[in-house]
């Protein structure tokens, strides 16, 4: 275990592996992580795992680096924050839910860290599929690796392309959205808001990019931060706009599961809303009724 100041300034005990005369930010503490590693440094089995681009977009021909210390301490927040968040989502699937990992097979978690996009901070982060990406925030965003429910969403999207892997677009888009908020706030459970610790307020006047209670969330429709509530106000787009409202109409679901957990309990609601992910209830086109 080492040591190092988080984004919000506060010291985190991390969880990384000594090689050689150097420490790297792979955590071989998890209970998925395999007896055999024939090329741990490379290619970890089983680990919590960040990597560095160094300020650079991502590409096929981009290098990542390790995050390394040659005397295990930490002086990267970015990097202490990545890492120690993403241990934290994963102990929350695997205690609450008994889930192996993203996958439930007990793959890497791999997050890469200071991405640019076209040169810039990138102003997003995101799940591909087989990693996450954090950028270090532009206009709109702080680092993203600050917000635990950023990084818990990015991971459960992971969780629902392993379930049901709703297509990303259209109602089946934004129940995607909406799943991955959900997660996002069942791991980070002091609020219902997302990436308020990382939102510019300038931007959005409720301090967050999003609010489950309230989707409305301090602005009007158009507004930068505005989702409709209800059914009656669904925004209906095409497929060239936010792939079909995938971040703006998930806002009805959202509400939903807000209403249910005030009624039932996160307990409860947490445990109903992943079962609808491991069992597959839902299919790749579900649409809002299908959830209901």
């Amino acid at each position: 275990t080492g040591r190092g100041v988080d984004l919000a300034g506060q010291t985190q005990t991390v969880n990384v592996y000594e090689s050689g005369d150097r420490f790297v930010m792979i955590d071989a503490s998890r209970p998925i992580f395999a007896e055999e590693q024939p090329n741990l440094l490379n290619d970890p089995r089983g680990a919590i795992w960040t990597l560095d681009v160094r300020a650079n977009d991502l590409s096929s021909d981009a290098t990542l680096f390790h995050v390394a210390s040659t005397d295990n301490s930490w002086d990267d927040p970015v990097a202490v924050s990545v890492h120690y968040h993403t241990g934290r989502v994963f102990q929350y699937f695997f205690d609450v839910h008994g889930r192996r990992g993203f996958d439930n097979r007990g793959s890497s978690l791999i997050s890469i860290i200071h991405v640019t996009e076209d040169g810039r901070p990138m102003d997003n982060a995101f799940w591909n599929g087989a990693f996450t990406a954090y950028g270090d925030g532009d206009v709109g965003f702080r680092p993203f690796a600050a917000a635990l429910d950023v990084v818990a969403h990015e991971i459960s999207h992971g969780v629902i392309e392993h379930t049901v892997n709703l297509e990303y677009r259209f109602q089946s888009g934004a129940l995607n959205e909406s799943f991955a908020d959900v997660f996002g706030a069942m791991v980070d459970r002091e609020d219902w808001t997302l990436a308020e610790e990382i939102a510019n307020t300038d931007l959005f006047p409720s301090g967050a990019l999003r609010d489950m209670a309230d989707p409305h969330n301090g602005s009007e429709p158009e507004g930068c931060c505005w989702q409709p509530a209800h059914m009656d106000e669904l925004v209906e787009l095409e497929i060239t706009e936010d792939n079909g409202g995938v971040h703006i109409n998930s806002g009805i679901p959202n509400r939903a599961c807000f209403l249910i957990a005030a009624a039932l309990g996160r307990e409860k609601t947490e445990q109903i809303y992943y079962r609808i992910l491991d069992t597959r209830y839902l299919n790749s086109r579900s649409n809002f009724v299908d959830l209901r």
